[in-house]
């Protein structure tokens, strides 16, 4: 799936790491066709979180997006299908779940997903964040 997305770094502090709200982006106009866009963020337990918002496609899902993100940080995505669960993430970057008792989460429009981040399909104005926590459970 071609995604094209744009990159902006915003200061941890200035975000609650839990909503992953960093305002609800409004569908946009390029080249007179409506392009209708989500916004992924990542948190590794750092001062900065990654924000990048991707444009949306029929069956965009938020592992789609996520992956979008990874590469155009250049980051390193490892995951695992689980049967009956689908894919969950591992790893992002250098952090490794299991390390310091950490793994990441995926939370959907600012509350804890319910669903692995495959089966998730992405809408205009969704928000989409990982974070890398002491597990909740």
């Amino acid at each position: 799936m071609g995604i094209s997305a744009y990159g902006v770094e915003y200061d941890i502090s200035q975000l609650n790491s839990y909503q992953i709200a960093v305002g609800r982006p409004a569908a946009g106009r390029v080249a007179g066709v409506t392009v209708e866009t989500a916004k992924v963020s990542i948190n590794s337990g750092s001062n900065t979180t990654i924000a990048y918002e991707v444009e949306l496609e029929a069956g965009t899902t938020a592992l789609t997006a996520l992956q979008s993100t990874a590469k155009a940080y250049n980051l390193n995505l490892q995951t695992k299908t689980y049967e009956g669960l689908g894919v969950l993430v591992e790893g992002i970057g250098d952090k490794i779940g299991g390390q310091d008792n950490k793994y990441w989460s995926f939370y959907y429009n600012g509350q804890s997903a319910t669903v692995a981040a495959d089966q998730q399909i992405l809408q205009a104005g969704d928000k989409v964040g990982f974070v890398f926590q002491e597990s909740l459970f």
